[in-house]
């Protein structure tokens, strides 16, 4: 159950994504504390890689978050915005801050090709009205990440359709 979230799992709206995260280290990590820090499964790459004292590869989008585990907030790197895809079927979203861009069914890396949702948690975490048209600017912002963000690869061929169909 996804709650007041919309979507479930394999969605790109927030009930699809949102995924509680939680972390028990006696001595450290305060009992009870809470956190709405952002970050993306890939994080736990830079994280495991700090706390065995190892070098994280160069040219990865992990952050470790070492520094929220033992409270110290102010030194917890951010990221600028956190990208979402799934090769099949096709769809992605890009959240940063409270702000969230969802294409749920799109056919091209292109952004402009196909519709695209704009919801701010701070008043919608259900995700129930589309600021597409109310915020363009905003909306052109995220979308310039749909491109940035995507990499493309032969064996996860975005829009191209279902990988596993014999052709």
């Amino acid at each position: 159950d996804s709650g007041p979230l919309r979507g479930i799992k394999r969605s790109m709206y927030e009930g699809g994504t949102r995924v509680p995260f939680i972390a028990h280290w006696p001595g450290v990590i305060q009992a009870g504390r809470q956190s709405g820090h952002i970050c993306g499964h890939w994080d736990l790459m830079a994280t495991a890689c700090e706390l065995a004292g190892l070098a994280l590869h160069k040219n990865t989008d992990s952050i470790s978050y070492v520094p929220l585990l033992k409270g110290n907030l102010k030194s917890q790197e951010l990221h600028e915005y956190i990208y979402l895809e799934l090769h099949w079927p096709t769809k992605r979203a890009v959240r940063q801050g409270n702000w969230v861009a969802v294409q749920e069914n799109t056919s091209a890396t292109n952004p402009e090709v196909n519709k695209t949702q704009l919801f701010n948690l701070t008043n919608d975490l259900g995700q129930q009205k589309d600021l597409a048209n109310a915020f363009p600017e905003k909306l052109h912002k995220l979308k310039q990440y749909f491109k940035d963000a995507h990499s493309p690869n032969e064996h996860f061929v975005f829009g191209k359709g279902n990988p596993n169909r014999k052709k």
